[in-house]
Order: C-alpha cells, then structure tokens, then sequence
C-alpha cells in the first residue's frame, strides 16, 4: 500500500469537526465524517450509526455497498447497518501485523466469553454465550503481506480504504467476515485500517456493515453497538504478547 507524505497526512490528520469535549463517545451525523484527532487522543470514540434498505445502500452508498462480500443485500427482511468508528489504541503500530492479527489467542481474546475453533488460518468457528455458534473469517493486508483470499475481498478492503483519505495512510488492514453472527445480525463485514500516531499509539478507523434482522431495529441495538465500541478498544489495548 503506498503511503501519503507525511506533511500531508498531518494537515489532513488534524482537521476537526466540532464536538462536545466531555463526550467519551460522539455520535456523528455523516457516515463519512471528519474527525478530531486531539480528541481521538484524550480517549473519545467517534462513530456515526445508520440503517437503509437494500436498495438506498446501492443507490446512495454504493462505495459502502463495495463492502458486502457476504451478499447479505440479499437476503430477506433484513436493513443493513452502516458505520464508521473511528480511536486512538495505545498500542505501537508493529503490534498490528500479520502473526498478531490471526492469532487465536489474540482472537479470542477479543471475543471475550467466547471459545474458538480452528478451521484453517483464516476461518474459525466460536463459541458464544449459551453455546450460541456463529462463523468468523479474518484476513490481514499490508505491504509485506496480503491473504485477502479473492477479488471481493480485495474489492471491500479497497473501497474501505478509499472512504476516509487517513486510512489509505494504513501500515496494516484487518477485515473479518461473521455469518449467522447473532439473533439480531445475520452477517457482518468489518475493515479496520490501523495508522501510526506516534510511538505507542495508533489510530484505528473501522467501516463496519451488518444484515440487521428488521425485529430487532427496536430492541437498543444502538445502545448494544456503543458498549461494543468501548469493549472492542479496551480489549485491543489490554492484550498482552508473551
């Protein structure tokens, strides 16, 4: 992947977006927003929240819509959920590499309660809470090394990576792919791009979409998400490598 130049990527780095300097999560309005990095790095969580049908997902996201290697624009009564999350991990950007990212441990670390399988070196099967199953395929890209396995793969992590201009000065890629993932998703595709800041610390922006089963729209799935968010960083940040 090529990098911008460094002055470049600091102008457009530190662009901000008026938000509330108490909030430890901001909601935004746009999918793609802008973002404060000062913020970012006293520990806010930015993320923008949006459900749409099948077809106002091709018709007015069509980027976004680049993302569904699962077709889950396909199936049956279903919205599709789009976001944009965007923090600061006090972790060194080598901590984000290829042995790291499909580790088991490190996997299983992050789904937190949850038992793993190993299928292959990218697929896994898990384990939830009440012994509910559910399918995980994770992928690494970066300069070095790539086990994006096919054209769609490649076709999600390049239209990610072209939504927010800082994310195409990444070091690494993570995508992973859920099936059947929960009662109230079917399946999820989420692309995370990992910047170095500074020494130990390195900006995550993630594009995450999900088949949302229309019953569970109401249910505070939003608020679900946003303890998600939380969980998600603070797991990241309190792996430790042996």
């Amino acid at each position: 992947m090529k990098h911008f130049n460094k002055i470049m990527f600091t102008l457009v780095l530190n662009l901000t977006l008026s938000a509330p300097t108490y909030a430890d999560i901001v909601k935004e309005k746009r999918l793609n927003y802008k973002f404060n990095s000062e913020l970012l790095m006293k520990g806010d969580i930015h993320y923008s929240y949006r459900l749409v049908d099948a077809k106002e997902l091709k018709t007015k996201f069509p980027m976004i819509a680049q993302m569904d290697t699962l077709g889950m624009v396909k199936k049956p009564n279903i919205k599709i959920l789009m976001s944009k999350i965007v923090y600061v991990i006090n972790k060194p950007i080598g901590f984000f590499d290829h042995k790291q990212m499909v580790d088991e441990k490190f996997l299983g670390h992050l789904n937190e309660g949850a038992k793993l399988k190993v299928l292959s070196e990218e697929s896994f099967k898990v384990t939830g809470p009440a012994s509910y199953n559910y399918g995980m395929k994770v992928y690494f890209d970066s300069d070095d090394v790539s086990t994006l396995p096919d054209a769609k793969a490649i076709k999600a992590v390049t239209a990610a990576r072209k939504l927010d201009v800082i994310s195409q000065s990444s070091s690494a890629v993570l995508m992973k792919e859920y099936s059947n993932f929960s009662k109230f998703q079917e399946g999820v595709v989420i692309v995370t791009s990992f910047v170095p800041l500074k020494e130990n610390k390195t900006l995550a922006i993630t594009y995450h979409i999900a088949a949302v089963k229309d019953s569970s729209i109401s249910l505070g799935l939003e608020d679900l998400f946003k303890e998600e968010l939380v969980s998600q960083r603070n797991l990241l940040e309190s792996f430790k490598v042996k």
